[in-house]
């Protein structure tokens, strides 16, 4: 059971951090959104926990604190700040943890790097990172469009995620997209199967 008094303390935590850094939290809210939609499909096939929903809870709040020192590299900006900052309410456990999520939401997944992380169980954080990684992808427009609540399936490692026809150019850039996170997945044991009208 959670102890709410350290629950609420973690929310201030989470919020102050947020506001500090002035994100974006309607896009913040969004990629949430997408991730506990796409948690609801597979937390029982892939065993998490409430307690996993809610890093990735604060994975979305925070992973854009970087993106007022640069753009470019916000993934690396972001796990750095949320790593070398007092987190009021979170152990250290869980502040690594979310520091990887953060780190690790976009672009190359560099295993070497993920050891600094002192990450517990790879097995539940690949799953974890691969749910989040596809809300951030699926709302890279930063608005909300009917791509942010596809429909997923698991099977061990195996993810599948079905998406409704796009227009043409945005159905090649999805494609493209996610042949590339394929990629990037497949180095962390999750493979990665999608469908997008009739491309597959």
């Amino acid at each position: 059971m959670l102890n709410y008094d350290e629950f609420d303390l973690r929310v201030r935590t989470i919020i102050a951090l947020g506001q500090h850094y002035n994100i974006d939290t309607a896009h913040a809210d969004n990629v949430f959104d997408t991730v506990k939609h796409l948690f609801s499909q597979c937390k029982k096939a892939w065993g998490l926990k409430q307690k996993d929903l809610l890093q990735l809870q604060w994975a979305a709040q925070l992973h854009e604190v970087g993106l007022s020192i640069n753009s470019s590299g916000i993934q690396k900006h972001s796990a750095y700040i949320v790593m070398n900052t007092a987190l009021p309410g979170f152990t250290q456990q869980q502040q690594s943890v979310l520091s990887a999520l953060i780190r690790f939401h976009r672009k190359k997944i560099k295993l070497p790097e993920l050891d600094i992380f002192n990450i517990l169980c790879s097995e539940t954080f690949a799953k974890l990172l691969t749910l989040f990684r596809l809300a951030v992808l699926v709302n890279r427009t930063r608005q909300l469009t009917d791509l942010s609540r596809p429909t997923l399936s698991v099977e061990d490692n195996k993810c599948t995620v079905l998406f409704d026809a796009q227009l043409p150019e945005e159905q090649a850039l999805l494609c493209a997209d996610l042949e590339q996170e394929k990629l990037y997945l497949d180095s962390i044991g999750i493979e990665l199967v999608f469908v997008i009208g009739e491309c597959s």
